[in-house]
């Protein structure tokens, strides 16, 4: 109750970022194969593949993030935090009196 979460906007951000870097991974391998005009290596495909699954991924969780910015949970927030850290100190007081 008193640990917390990162706040949305942070992790928003880090996930944009993340995104960021795997699509240029991914342009920098195809780029690597255009200039060549051969074929693809193993490794190489197989990297291809994998980023492009993690990039599916954080496309979806910047969507499920961005949906979760705009609801009235996260906005209440800030103003429930106060009162979910006095009810965890005396939970807490209450758990060592007894």
């Amino acid at each position: 109750m008193i640990k917390g979460r990162k706040k949305i906007d942070t992790e928003i951000g880090d996930v944009e970022e993340d995104l960021d870097i795997t699509t240029e991974s991914i342009q920098n391998i195809n780029r690597k194969y255009e200039l060549r005009g051969g074929k693809m290596s193993r490794k190489d495909r197989v990297e291809l593949q994998r980023l492009k699954a993690k990039q599916r991924i954080l496309r979806k969780k910047t969507k499920t993030l961005d949906q979760m910015s705009k609801s009235w949970a996260v906005r209440c927030e800030p103003f429930i935090y106060p009162f979910k850290l006095i009810c965890g100190i005396l939970l807490g007081l209450v758990y060592i009196y007894t």
